[in-house]
């Protein structure tokens, strides 16, 4: 993942810049006022229906290269998300479909120890 994102300009400033998606980040400020049908409300729904913080992912261990360690944590951070864009629940189904998702379409090797 870390060499695909190498290979793009859009890749390489996600590498440098490494923003992170938290109750501080721009992209949550205000994301309950989004309009409804916006991919911003509805992972705002989700978050709320599940009861889920973007702030209570653990943090990365046993990884010491600071861009990959920042892949796993955008990997753990955008998997809402592909829950919101999939229109899959958190529970067991919803989990190994997701898995499945990526594995076909994202080609996160990490998604093979299924």
């Amino acid at each position: 993942m870390k060499s695909l994102l190498n290979r793009s300009e859009s890749g390489i400033k996600l590498l440098q810049e490494k923003p992170v998606i938290s109750s501080d980040s721009s992209f949550l400020a205000n994301i309950n006022e989004l309009p409804e049908g916006t991919f911003g409300k509805e992972y705002f729904k989700f978050m709320n229906r599940h009861k889920f913080d973007a702030n209570d992912r653990s943090p990365i261990r046993f990884v010491t290269d600071p861009d990959l360690a920042y892949v796993m944590l955008r990997y753990r951070q955008v998997h809402d998300f592909l829950h919101v864009i999939c229109g899959l629940p958190p529970n067991i189904v919803g989990e190994i479909s997701l898995k499945w998702y990526e594995w076909e379409k994202v080609d996160f090797k990490l998604s093979n120890s299924l």
